[in-house]
């Protein structure tokens, strides 16, 4: 994994969240997940067809002290800077909540949740006891490549691995091409 660098996302609300992104699945644990059959499998049922992994984040909320995301979009298009975040449009946020119902997810340690990259999403500080940190993988379909070079990257093959996940599952071959993928 070639993490980018560790960023501290303040929310003007006093609290703050860390995040660390990266572009290439490597072969540690993360990696692997994010190319395991049971994510990246179920990723290509949802979008119909072969994916690639586009970006993965760790986002990190301590506790007691874990800021908030303001209201945006994954892929959206219409951003504002807000509380030092790229946001969602408040004016529209406000319209979209006048006809669309809040829908609240609360998930257990372990669990999944697959969403479009245009859904309209915020997360709430962490005023719990626990760290609250959650693992995003994000996927893009292999015939939907950017035509602008940016900073996630273009279509790479995905080297999609079993869902047994462990130690044992780093395969030296697999490692050295997705080495080679990191560089670029």
């Amino acid at each position: 994994m070639k993490i980018t660098l560790e960023i501290k996302v303040e929310d003007n609300e006093g609290g703050f969240a860390r995040m660390v992104n990266w572009g290439h699945p490597g072969s540690d644990i993360t990696g692997m997940l994010a190319r395991s059959e049971k994510v990246a499998g179920t990723c290509e049922e949802l979008l119909g067809g072969e994916v690639y992994h586009y970006h993965s984040k760790l986002m990190m909320k301590d506790a007691e002290t874990g800021g908030k995301y303001v209201w945006h979009q994954d892929y959206g298009i219409d951003h504002d800077f807000i509380a030092g975040q790229t946001g969602a449009d408040v004016e529209r946020v406000n319209a979209i909540a006048k006809i669309c119902p809040l829908e609240f997810v609360e998930l257990e340690p372990g669990d999944a949740l697959f969403f479009h990259c245009n859904l309209l999403q915020t997360s709430n500080q962490n005023k719990s006891p626990y760290r609250r940190w959650a693992f995003l993988c994000a996927y893009n379909r292999a015939s939907n490549n950017p035509i602008k070079k940016h900073h996630h990257p273009s279509y790479t093959k995905l080297h999609k691995v079993g869902n047994k996940i462990n130690n044992s599952n780093n395969n030296k071959d697999d490692s050295k091409q997705q080495q080679q993928q990191q560089q670029q």
